[in-house]
């Protein structure tokens, strides 16, 4: 649905849904690489740990922000449907 300014909300809200999807395997990924490369070195639990987390919280902050520009797209998306809806 593009509105009267020209914005797309589908097609951002799409899109930002597939790089949300990206991030979830890269995550995955991430977190699973350095659980092996924890057990490799033969870290202890609170370490291996500490080590994922490290690896994959500028992961989780990057998805936050994806998912709450998503939230928001999806608002503005609502809203303009409203204005539609309203005559304005």
């Amino acid at each position: 649905m593009v509105n009267s300014n020209g914005t797309d909300y589908a097609a951002r809200i799409k899109e930002l849904g597939e790089q949300i999807e990206e991030l979830d395997e890269t995550i995955a990924v991430t977190t699973a690489v350095t659980a092996r490369q924890a057990a490799r070195k033969k870290l202890d639990r609170k370490a291996a740990e500490e080590a994922v987390d490290r690896a994959v919280r500028p992961l989780n902050d990057e998805l936050a922000g994806l998912e709450e520009l998503r939230n928001e797209a999806v608002a503005w998306q609502e809203g303009s449907r409203e204005t539609c809806r309203s005559g304005a």
